[in-house]
């Protein structure tokens, strides 16, 4: 949410009984000030993993499925696994991965589950209930009392020119240069 920026975490866990029946567990959370939308859906993986865990509910299952309408998350995660971890968190670009702390997280509870997961992308505002009812609850929760703490500390500045800049374009032989930071953490 804006004005000020927050956000907040809604999870819903469903799980099948012996007989096959769904059991559903919705789990809302406090949620974050000043934090990004990219930020609190890798939270929410976090948070619904460790959950999982902390309520054992991945004992008896062989695979984990998250849903999230984040496609940051979902085409990310693995390269957050196998490429970024082992490029010491930069991307091919050469340019730091953001928000590396909380994928190192990520990949620190995938791993500690043991377990395959999958992350699946569903569109957001979409008309899957499930979704609706995880977008419900995380606007609850960050309307609750929040965290003091932001998950980390992102100030958005603006430019102050239209120009376009685009890595490369300029070339270094000795001149000064003055750098213009678009957003800093």
């Amino acid at each position: 949410l804006q004005n000020p920026r927050r956000g907040g975490i809604g999870v819903r866990f469903i799980t099948y009984d012996e007989n096959g029946k769904e059991i559903v567990q919705d789990i809302q959370f406090s949620g974050y000030k000043r934090a990004t939308n990219n930020q609190m859906e890798l939270q929410a993986c976090i948070m619904a993993l460790n959950e999982a865990i902390r309520q054992e509910m991945l004992n008896d299952v062989s695979w984990v499925v998250i849903y999230t309408d984040s496609l940051y998350v979902a085409e990310n995660y693995r390269k957050a696994m196998f490429e970024w971890r082992k490029n010491r968190w930069f991307r091919k670009t050469g340019a730091p991965v953001l928000n590396a702390d909380l994928w190192k997280e990520l990949v620190k509870i995938i791993k500690k589950i043991g377990k395959k997961v999958e992350i699946h992308w569903v569109k957001g505002h979409s008309k899957d209930m499930n979704n609706r009812a995880v977008d419900r609850m995380a606007k609850q929760s960050a309307n609750l009392p929040l965290l003091k703490e932001p998950i980390s500390i992102v100030r958005v500045r603006r430019k102050n020119t239209s120009e376009m800049v685009d890595p490369g374009s300029v070339e270094i032989k000795g001149q000064r240069i003055s750098i213009r930071i678009i957003s800093s953490e």
